[in-house]
């Protein structure tokens, strides 16, 4: 079966913060207040509330929110969802969202509720790789026992996107002694590029330490669990990938 057509935004403005109704739904509103405080922690990125795509399942798939933006030049989304249950999520509803977040080919995943997350839903959570999910717990801000200062002391946990994003989405610093710069740890490569030295830099897929790669094969720095290699184009010598690969080199 194809995919139909993308469901698109054009209909209203996907940039305009969803309004709250009196008198609708309290899992609604608490969608919409998620929205619209991450909308208000970085002015540069795009949160659409209630965005819908067609996923490489070819099924039409719904996220409570979508958030796009830059980091270091490149393009990165982050599926949103919240989840105002009359108990804790459980890890159903994280599996259930990690599938997703692989179907509609999101870099992230942001999950949150207003009562918690099992234990279950935790150690799944913290299982997921590719992509990351992180779970957030947070009353929704729009109640109407809460006064405005109650609030803000409530979303005061949250560190802000420009905090939260560098380490979310994979941004190191580079681990060469003398060099300053980062590099942004990305989905298609067991590491980067530094922006600053240019030298690739090697993720662990065990021990998660940074190794600089000064040599096209090498040692993780930090384990014996196995090394990098990295690909270049023939002639041009330009880096096409690193692979961390396990327990090829026993030293």
């Amino acid at each position: 079966m194809l995919p139909g057509p993308e469901v698109s935004d054009d209909e209203v403005d996907a940039s305009a913060p969803p309004t709250i109704a009196p008198g609708e739904p309290a899992w609604l509103t608490f969608e919409k207040d998620v929205s619209n405080f991450l909308a208000s922690l970085d002015p540069g990125a795009t949160v659409i509330h209630n965005k819908k795509r067609h996923g490489k399942s070819g099924r039409l798939r719904q996220m409570d929110a979508l958030i796009t933006g830059d980091v270091c030049g490149s393009a990165v989304e982050i599926a949103v969802e919240a989840k105002h249950y009359s108990k804790k999520v459980g890890i159903g509803v994280v599996d259930a969202f990690v599938g997703k977040c692989v179907d509609v080919e999101v870099d992230k995943g942001i999950l949150y509720s207003h009562l918690g997350f099992d234990d279950g839903a935790v150690a799944r959570a913290a299982a997921a790789v590719h992509p990351k999910i992180e779970l957030r717990e947070v009353p929704e801000p729009a109640s109407v026992t809460l006064s405005d200062s109650e609030i803000a002391i409530l979303l005061a946990d949250l560190e802000p996107w420009d905090v939260v994003t560098p380490k979310f989405l994979g941004v190191r610093a580079c681990p060469g002694d003398e060099c300053w710069g980062d590099f942004v740890a990305t989905e298609d490569w067991d590491g980067g590029i530094c922006d600053q030295c240019g030298l690739p830099v090697g993720v662990c897929q065990e021990c998660d330490g940074s190794t600089r790669l000064e040599s096209d094969e090498q040692i993780c720095d930090h384990c014996d669990s196995g090394a990098f290699m990295v690909d270049r184009e023939h002639g041009s010598q330009v880096l096409t990938d690193i692979h961390w690969m396990s327990g090829l080199w026993d030293h």
